[in-house]
């Protein structure tokens, strides 16, 4: 077949060569002048090619794909992929034309260089074929990474990695392939010879490795996702997970610092995933009060009105024997925390409780879960409840436990010596 068209394209040359008076040249003189309009012909067929595909072909994909009901193609046919497949189409057409550039005409005597040329003219046009289909597929694969976020909420944590991990391959791939074409070797030869190397592959894709199969176990287990909340305290991370590669993960702290994390430091440490926090139904509230000892007694029939009269709690109706301050407090502040359902949820967990007395009091606990799980909100709500709480200590004898201060002392010391001062000035009977 190429050579009947070499025979056509040699008689269409020969008349040209008759039309423009130059049917008298050399030989060499000839092929030099054959190869020249080939060249020019090559060249401008590349042209046409990449034209013909990026003003009127890739218009055409472009509105096909906008008027689809699938979102996909939108990323997998984007700009960038339509653009870097036009340019896969000039170096085919180079690859194709380089035969007939130099095609070895029987009546002509090549010299000896020209067959090492014409190698070296095959040698880099596959490179640069190779170069390009390496660009494709990795802009092709990047587009797989926008289908995949798109269509899984932006959760699955390894998309990234795992294609990440193509491109090292396809990178690899395309490196061997262009240094058989130097070496002119086949590439199952240099494949076969790379057993030798393999330590030295694992050692330079060591993190690439590791960070893959932890990234299998944090997915398959359903560990991490891009956009939880972790917390990791031997790296000092704490905030939301940005970016998860075969090497990095990402986290972006609340104080806006960038950390990076190894993945398989994840599966051989611990850390603490939030994520439950966030789906659930309410996030908790797990705070104490500090109660002085010394105000602890058996509520009084008086005191009794007094706390009935509040309207926290039916006092009538607790036994005798737990008219006790502090339990009618805790009963009376389970239901004030009750009260607020608007801020609590009253379907979980609730309750008001003893912790063992310390030497700064006696704690008395308050777990109970809000509604609105958002950070400043969360803070302002928990803020509210507790300091409205510390107002109703009072009502039932009871007092909050606090270090003395300076000022206490002040005061003490104040005390003290205007006590001395009276006993001085009393008269002394004889």
């Amino acid at each position: 077949m190429i050579i009947v068209i070499m025979d056509l394209i040699e008689t269409f040359y020969n008349d040209i060569l008759a039309a423009l008076g130059l049917d008298k040249m050399d030989a060499l003189g000839r092929l030099a002048f054959y190869r020249l309009m080939i060249l020019l012909l090559s060249a401008l067929l590349m042209w046409f090619a990449f034209w013909f595909f990026k003003r009127i072909l890739k218009p055409v994909v472009s509105r096909i794909v906008e008027h689809t009901q699938v979102s996909w193609d939108d990323h997998l046919f984007n700009e960038k992929v339509l653009n870097t497949t036009c340019h896969l189409i000039p170096p085919i057409v180079l690859f194709l034309m380089v035969p007939v550039i130099f095609y070895p005409f029987p009546d002509i005597r090549m010299p000896e260089q020209d067959e090492a040329f014409r190698h070296f003219c095959y040698a880099m046009t596959k490179i640069y074929m190779v170069a390009v289909v390496i660009r494709w597929c990795f802009v092709v694969l990047s587009s797989i990474r926008l289908i995949t976020d798109e269509m899984l909420d932006h959760r699955n944590s390894y998309v990234l990695g795992v294609i990440q991990l193509f491109k090292i391959i396809i990178g690899f791939v395309g490196f061997i392939i262009i240094v058989s074409i130097l070496i002119n070797r086949s590439p199952v030869a240099l494949f076969a010879g790379l057993g030798a190397a393999a330590t030295i592959l694992m050692l330079v894709f060591k993190d690439s490795i590791l960070g893959l199969v932890a990234g299998v176990q944090l997915s398959s287990n359903d560990m991490l996702r891009k956009g939880d909340w972790i917390t990791v305290p031997q790296s000092g991370a704490d905030g939301y997970v940005e970016e998860i590669s075969l090497s990095t993960v990402k986290v972006r702290n609340f104080d806006n610092t960038i950390t990076t994390i190894p993945p398989y430091s994840l599966i051989s440490q611990s850390f603490q995933n939030w994520r439950g926090m966030q789906t659930s139904d309410g996030r908790r509230v797990r705070r104490s009060l500090l109660i002085d000892t010394t105000t602890i007694h058996r509520c009084s029939e008086q005191e009794c009105r007094e706390i009935a009269a509040t309207g926290l709690i039916d006092v009538a109706a607790c036994p005798e024997n737990e008219r006790v301050n502090l339990i009618l407090f805790c009963r009376a502040m389970e239901c004030f925390l009750r009260s607020e359902n608007e801020l609590v949820n009253t379907d979980m967990k609730l309750m008001v409780r003893q912790m063992p007395v310390t030497a700064q009091g006696l704690p008395v606990e308050f777990y109970f879960f809000l509604r609105d799980k958002e950070w400043v909100t969360y803070e302002h709500n928990m803020s509210t409840l507790i300091a409205r709480i510390m107002t109703l200590v009072p009502r039932f004898g009871l007092k909050l436990y606090q270090a003395p201060s300076g000022r206490d002392l002040l005061v003490l010391n104040a005390a003290r010596e205007a006590e001395s001062q009276h006993v001085s000035d009393v008269p002394s009977g004889r």
